[in-house]
């Protein structure tokens, strides 16, 4: 069955310039039938092309893919260690705190609630308190969790006004050294301290509470504060 396939090709093209132009492939099935497939040179480049166009388009999005997790891991980073949205300060605590023409009137109301239940920071019973270092992208991955020693000794400093003085600054969350967080024993985090240390001597805290009045640390709030930290540092 294949030579008069052969023959009657040739027949048709002497010259052999047709077997040039074409591949044929020839198949033999086991009863003696044949089959040519014939694949054009245009055809084979098209394939290649649209291969090779698949293979460029995957790495693009590929790249595009990782930068925008990356954008997204920057964006969540920077929330996560700082404020970047509004406060809700609700109109009774507005009233009491920040409705005072002068700062000797405001300096009195928060000398009125001192030690006063209802703005004990961080106004919910804490099951523990976790140390981070304030660094970029990588905060998270630096947490210590403090133990039931220092834990009550972070939560009276926090609520013991002469450890802390009325002076302010200007200074920005993204100075601070460390991050302190409270959680509930629901795992839920109900409190966030920032300390600025090194020539700087502020914190900033959420939620408010007067018995830290400005945020700033006095001489003794500095010492007993760094002490504080030693201790949960070497644990």
């Amino acid at each position: 069955m294949l030579t008069p396939c052969i023959n009657h090709c040739w027949s048709l093209c002497p010259s052999g310039k047709f077997l040039r132009n074409f591949h044929v492939d020839l198949s033999l099935e086991w009863f003696g039938q044949s089959h040519a497939t014939v694949h054009t040179p245009n055809v084979t480049t098209h394939l290649k092309k649209n291969r090779h166009e698949l293979k460029i388009l995957k790495k693009i999005l590929s790249v595009i893919g990782i930068l925008a997790i990356i954008g997204f891991l920057i964006i969540w980073d920077i929330a996560d260690r700082g404020q970047f949205y509004s406060k809700h300060i609700p109109t009774d605590e507005l009233n009491e705190f920040y409705m005072h023409k002068t700062s000797e009137q405001q300096e009195k109301a928060f000398e009125k609630n001192f030690g006063f239940g209802k703005y004990k920071f961080p106004r919910e019973h804490v099951a523990k308190i976790k140390l981070f270092k304030n660094n970029f992208l990588t905060s998270r991955l630096t947490s210590k969790t403090v133990s039931e020693l220092n834990k009550a000794d972070l939560i009276t400093f926090f609520n013991n006004p002469s450890n802390f003085n009325w002076s302010e600054t200007t200074w920005s969350l993204s100075e601070s050294e460390y991050i302190l967080r409270f959680y509930n024993k629901e795992n839920k985090e109900i409190g966030k301290v920032w300390l600025c240390l090194e020539g700087c001597g502020m914190t900033e805290s959420e939620p408010f509470s007067p018995n830290m009045k400005y945020g700033g640390l006095s001489k003794v709030g500095k010492e007993n504060l760094n002490f504080i930290l030693n201790e949960i540092l070497t644990e």
